[in-house]
């Protein structure tokens, strides 16, 4: 049986832009990394040809596969194709559309009957997803990419605060201190503790705040797993480092999705929350304490939750 689906997007890039990811094997596979698909390991990658164990839906699939680009007047042609467990052909178009690129990619996939109705729902999810993320996430990817390095987010200096040291108490006559021991004011009542601020104990994590280091962030991450859970905002922390836990990884990045489109996202490294980033709808961004406190007055709601592995 075939599968045959088809998409298009059209991206602020320029074609050439664009093929810096799609041109490249290993890059190109780091964008296949979604609940439904995602390259679940990378046997072997050598130049445009390499071996993986491919997810779709419930099934684990060993692919040959192999990266080629071409020609064909002004558009240039990104052919991916896999063989194994099942056939895999995935065709590109990238064209230009004004001042824009404009892709059109047709996915085929050849499988027997009763795998084809198991992992056709996965593929029209996969592709509507890689549409999105090829969208929204490739003009991110690529500018990193461009520059050739990543800059470490700036840490902020701590001041230094000097000591202030007590002043030396005047002598007073014998007579004087002793009737002061003898005369105690009563000891006034303890006040009563300041409440700790939302998530205090987590500083102000601002790694995420570097755009080239996000961007790169998410080609080194692979999906391993997504859920729904429907949550508070002063719960998000704590689920979150629940998950980095049973995880049992040494670096997690976690992209929050509410119905509405706004997105948290956190990374932990060694057990620390190192990055906290808030994407509203509307472009609004928060960063550090300041996405944290936003966070705590958030009501309970239902996320889809992505949890990445980062590779190091």
């Amino acid at each position: 049986m075939t599968i045959v689906r088809s998409f298009e997007a059209v991206i602020p890039l320029s074609p050439d832009d664009v093929l810096l990811v799609l041109g490249d094997l290993r890059l190109h596979l780091s964008l296949w990394s979604f609940s439904e698909v995602y390259v679940d390991k990378i046997r072997e990658i050598r130049d445009s040809e390499g071996v993986i164990d491919l997810v779709i839906g419930d099934t684990t699939n060993r692919l040959n596969i192999k990266l080629k680009v071409t020609s064909t007047n002004e558009v240039k042609v990104v052919e991916l194709e896999g063989q194994g467990d099942i056939y895999l052909f995935l065709r590109i178009d990238v064209g230009v559309r004004g001042l824009f690129t404009l892709l059109t990619g047709r996915l085929t996939v050849k499988s027997s009957f009763f795998k084809e109705r198991r992992i056709e729902g996965a593929l029209v999810k996969f592709l509507d997803n890689l549409r999105r993320k090829m969208i929204y996430e490739l003009p991110l990817i690529v500018e990193p990419l461009k520059r050739g390095k990543v800059t470490p987010p700036p840490q902020p200096a701590q001041p230094v605060v000097e000591p202030v040291k007590p002043a030396p108490a005047a002598p007073q006559p014998k007579e004087e201190v002793k009737v002061a021991e003898e005369v105690k004011p009563p000891t006034p009542p303890a006040k009563p503790l300041k409440p700790a601020a939302p998530f205090e104990e987590f500083g102000d994590p601002r790694e995420l705040e570097d755009e080239v280091f996000l961007s790169m962030l998410i080609l080194k991450s692979q999906l391993i797993s997504s859920l729904k859970r429907e949550v508070s905002g002063d719960a998000i922390i704590p689920v979150v480092m629940s998950i980095y836990k049973e995880s049992k990884i040494s670096v997690m990045y976690s992209n929050w999705v509410d119905e509405e489109g706004n997105r948290v996202k956190a990374l932990i490294r060694d057990g620390n929350l190192t990055g906290f980033r808030v994407e509203e709808k509307d472009g609004k961004i928060l960063n550090g304490r300041e996405a944290l406190e936003f966070v705590a007055k958030l009501e309970k709601k239902p996320w889809r939750i992505y949890i990445y592995s980062v590779t190091t």
